[in-house]
């Protein structure tokens, strides 16, 4: 991990090259009251910027999208919907149909140790 120095009013800039275009994010350092820290952040308005607990949850969600959908479009889209949901602060705002197959359940019968299969 790479650890920074910054006073009040100064920056850092994330850079990455995407093509030709260097893809950039400032972050300011706004204010150091004790233990905390305000910062501003200037990027792309398509750069999602989250809090990491927030970013978890983003994760594990495009984890569970990824399994749910067969073609790599539909996954693509519905990624997109729910990162879009993420960034205008709605966490569940995406309309997207996820394709759905009943799992087969397999029980114990009561009587003995044998299975008993549904579908």
């Amino acid at each position: 991990m790479l650890t920074l120095t910054r006073k009040e009013g100064e920056s850092i800039y994330l850079v990455r090259v995407e093509g030709y275009d260097l893809v950039e994010a400032e972050m300011v350092i706004r204010e150091v009251r004790g233990r905390q820290v305000r910062m501003g952040i200037t990027a792309a308005q398509d750069t999602g910027i989250y809090r990491k607990e927030v970013y978890n949850r983003i994760k594990l969600d495009l984890a569970l999208l990824r399994v749910a959908y067969t073609t790599s479009e539909g996954y693509e889209q519905a990624a997109r919907q729910l990162l879009l949901g993420r960034n205008l602060g709605a966490p569940h705002a995406i309309d997207i149909e996820v394709p759905f197959e009943p799992a087969r359940v397999i029980r114990r019968g009561p009587q003995d140790d044998s299975l008993d299969q549904r579908v």
